[in-house]
C-alpha cells in the first residue's frame, strides 16, 4: 500500500498503460453532458494486456535465510479493465490472470485472427491470441510478421502470398509453423482474405483467420526461454529466408491485375440479369398497355350525351337562347 501501480508493472508495458491512463483522463470532462455517466459516476472502460512482477517473498529457498535482493524479478501477463470514476477523479483497476490454454487443454477448437499490411507489418492482433501464443499485443504490433514464420516453410508460404494476389476470394492454406514467445513453433492451418483497393488496384492489408493444429511442446507460451529459437536451422535456410521474404513484399506491392475469369463471369451474370429485367419489363408494359386500354367515343357522341346530361339547366343553354331572342337583323 501507498505505492505506485505502474512500478510493479514491466518497463516496456509502462508506456502502454500510461498513454491508457491519459486517454482516459480526458473522458469524463468530454462526457460531462452525458446525464447517465454523471448519475453512475464511471466513464467507459478500456482493456490492455501487461506484465506485472511477481510477489518476491523474504524468504531464499536455496540458503534458507531472509532477502529480497537475491530472489529473481519474474512478471505474469495479466489483462487489465481500466475505468475511471468521476467523483473524486480516481482510477479503477481490474486485473485478470491470463493463462496458456495449452497447460489444461481446455478448448480443442483454438481460433484468432491477425492482419497485417501489403509490407508484412502487424497492425492487429485478437485478444484471444494473447493466450496462445504468448505475446502481448505491444509486443507483436508494429514487427515483421515474416520474422514469426519457421524458415523452412516460406516457400511455400510465398505461393501463399502469390495466390491471395491473385485469388480477391477467401482460401485455406495448408498447414505450417509460427513461433510462439518461449520459441517454441504452433502448427496453425489458415483462411487467408485480403483487401484489394478498387481505384488503385493495390492490396491495403491482408487478414489471417488461424486455427491452431498442433500445440507447442513447452505448453507455457509465457515461459522465457533462454534456448535460441532457430539454432537448429541452417544459415543457408536463413539466407533464402530472407531472399524469399523481399520477393514476397515485392509481389504484395505490385498493381494487381483483374482476375480475366472472375471479369467474365461477373459480366455474364449482369447480362443475364438485364436481360431478365428487359424482358420482365417488356411483359409488365405489354400487360398494362391491354388492361388499361379504353376506347374513345366518336365526337358526335359525345355531343348527344353533353347535351343530354346538360339539357335545361345548362348556363350556356339560357345564355345561347337568350341571346338569339334579342338580336334583331338590321332592315
Amino acid at each position: 500500500l501507498g505505492r505506485s501501480f505502474i512500478d510493479f508493472v514491466h518497463p516496456k508495458d509502462r508506456a502502454t498503460i500510461a498513454n491508457q491512463i491519459t486517454t482516459g483522463l480526458a473522458h469524463p470532462l468530454e462526457s460531462a453532458s452525458n446525464h447517465n455517466i454523471l448519475n453512475s459516476g464511471v466513464s467507459n472502460k478500456t482493456s490492455l494486456f501487461c506484465r506485472i512482477r511477481r510477489y518476491r517473498g523474504l524468504m531464499v529457498p536455496e540458503t534458507m535465510s531472509y532477502g529480497v535482493r537475491e530472489r529473481d524479478i519474474s512478471y505474469l501477463p495479466y489483462q487489465l479493465s481500466l475505468s475511471f470514476r468521476a467523483t473524486g477523479m480516481y482510477l479503477v483497476i481490474i486485473a485478470s490472470p491470463v493463462v496458456s490454454p495449452y497447460i489444461e487443454s481446455r478448448n480443442k477448437d483454438i481460433r484468432f485472427t491477425t492482419r497485417h499490411s501489403s509490407f508484412g507489418v502487424l497492425s492487429h492482433m485478437d485478444p484471444e491470441a494473447v493466450a496462445h501464443l504468448g505475446y502481448l499485443p505491444q509486443d507483436i504490433i508494429g514487427h515483421s510478421v515474416f520474422d514469426f514464420y519457421h524458415p523452412e516453410d516460406m516457400p511455400y508460404l510465398k505461393e501463399v502470398y502469390e495466390t491471395i494476389t491473385k485469388k480477391e476470394r477467401t482460401f485455406k492454406s495448408k498447414p505450417y509453423r509460427f513461433c510462439a514467445q518461449n520459441g517454441e513453433y504452433l502448427m496453425l492451418e489458415t483462411d487467408w482474405a485480403s483487401f484489394i483497393n478498387p481505384w488503385s488496384r493495390k492490396l491495403e492489408f491482408v487478414i489471417a483467420n488461424h486455427r491452431v493444429l498442433r500445440e507447442p511442446q513447452n505448453a507455457d507460451v509465457f515461459q522465457n526461454s533462454a534456448i535460441e529459437r532457430r539454432k537448429s536451422i541452417t544459415e543457408e535456410a536463413m539466407t533464402l529466408s530472407k531472399t524469399i521474404k523481399d520477393e514476397i513484399i515485392t509481389c504484395l506491392n505490385e498493381v494487381v491485375p483483374k482476375n480475366t475469369e472472375t471479369s467474365k463471369q461477373l459480366l455474364g451474370k449482369r447480362c443475364k440479369d438485364l436481360a431478365a429485367f428487359m424482358e420482365t419489363l417488356m411483359e409488365d408494359c405489354a400487360r398494362s398497355e391491354e388492361e388499361l386500354r379504353l376506347e374513345l367515343p366518336n365526337e358526335t357522341s359525345l355531343s348527344e350525351r353533353d347535351s343530354v346530361m346538360l339539357g335545361e339547366i345548362s348556363p350556356h343553354h339560357d345564355y345561347y337562347d337568350s341571346k338569339s331572342s334579342t338580336e334583331t337583323l338590321p332592315s
